[in-house]
């Protein structure tokens, strides 16, 4: 029986660096070592968990739009 372990959950944020055109993805689902992502540019793949990288919080705020800041800072506020 094999065992695979990925430190990842659905919402999280990934890139697959062999396809950077895909750009930025969101973790779907996890079964096993497929990982179904939804990226920007690609729309919904099933990839090998070992592919993908996980993307940094940096990385995500320096590709942030405007829209996607204002988004971001109405949740926050709700929360807050």
């Amino acid at each position: 029986m094999d065992t695979y372990f990925f430190d990842y959950e659905p919402g999280d944020r990934v890139k697959n660096p062999k396809a950077p055109d895909w750009g930025i993805g969101q973790v779907q689902s996890i079964i096993k070592n497929k990982v179904t992502v939804n990226f920007e540019d690609a729309g919904k793949k099933t990839v090998d968990g070992s592919v993908i990288e996980p993307v940094s919080y940096t990385h995500l705020r320096a590709h942030e739009t405007p829209e996607h800041m204002m988004m971001r800072l109405v949740r926050e506020k709700k929360k807050g």
